[in-house]
């Protein structure tokens, strides 16, 4: 399979390439890539010329190349035959990096990590910064997302979620802040936390949230939120640190768990929702937060 004992248990996150290849990052051996012709994976680590060899975030430019966001050296780019380290002396402001994402209008490269954002211009080879200095609610910067139009969604560590416009070249956000302390429903208004770990935008504006405490559901690009959370919520609230528990009639919960770490999205308006202890939760976009929204569900 080319993933083998060593790399196993190590995953932590993984991409599809342009050309239909599968890319997978691991914490502390390298980063590898499956290519569907040949059948065959191959892997790169520190000696192939990555900067680190754990991987915390990949994506795929516009011109074909791949760009891997490490624990405490930047980011790396493939070229298709050769690595490229751009640590903060030369590259992005973030010796950490946690998300990287690309604008579906222009193909510029952003990159969210410790320090803030940094954004790649594909066409004029530049590199430009964004910090609290430029208006972000905080530099630590967990999550990015675009939606069609090329308008920037970032979710933080502790200060919610900031939106900001492509019309304005990204020069103002808009800062929605999640409850001070933990929702006591299953249901609700409002971002259920400042923690966010993932985001994902839909076609048609909705931007999901993957939380501490649930999913949140930013209705028209952001401007109304709602939240669902998981089976464990009740014991959540009585501060119990429940783990995921089977969905039971009268919780009222949409998920298999609180604790929310990954999102995406399929064509068919699926959103798949990965959990800390519980899996991924398959869920339908068109009728959340309706209770049978739940369509399915993947074990870990």
């Amino acid at each position: 399979s080319g993933i083998d004992a060593n790399h196993r248990g190590s995953l932590i996150v993984v991409r599809m390439g342009n050309r239909g290849q599968v890319w997978a990052g691991s914490a502390g051996k390298g980063v590898g890539v499956y290519d569907p012709r040949s059948q065959v994976w191959k892997w790169f680590t520190t000696a192939d010329g990555l900067g680190d060899n754990f991987v915390y975030a990949i994506a795929t430019d516009q011109q074909g190349r791949t760009w891997v966001g490490h624990l405490s050296r930047g980011v790396s780019v493939y070229n298709g035959q050769t690595w490229k380290n751009y640590d903060a002396t030369q590259g992005p402001l973030s010796q950490r990096v946690f998300a990287i994402a690309v604008c579906p209008v222009d193909g510029d490269v952003w990159i969210a990590g410790d320090c803030g954002l940094s954004r790649y211009s594909i066409h004029n080879d530049r590199w430009s910064y964004f910090t609290r200095l430029d208006g972000l609610p905080s530099d630590q910067a967990s999550t990015i997302a675009f939606d069609s139009d090329g308008n920037l969604y970032m979710g933080t560590e502790c200060e919610g979620v900031a939106v900001a416009s492509r019309s304005s070249d990204y020069g103002a956000w808009r800062t929605t802040l999640g409850q001070l302390s933990m929702p006591l429903s299953a249901s609700g208004e409002g971002l259920p936390s400042n923690m966010i770990n993932d985001l994902v935008v839909s076609p048609d504006g909705t931007v999901y949230a993957a939380t501490l405490n649930g999913l949140g559901i930013g209705k028209d690009h952001g401007q109304a939120w709602s939240f669902v959370r998981g089976a464990n919520w009740e014991a959540n609230v009585r501060g119990l640190e429940s783990k995921a528990s089977p969905i039971g009639p009268g919780t009222g919960a949409i998920l298999s768990e609180d604790r929310c770490t990954a999102l995406a999205l399929d064509d068919a308006g699926r959103l798949f929702v990965g959990h800390w202890h519980a899996g991924v939760d398959i869920l339908e976009c068109a009728k959340l937060p309706a209770s049978e929204a739940r369509v399915g569900k993947i074990k870990s």
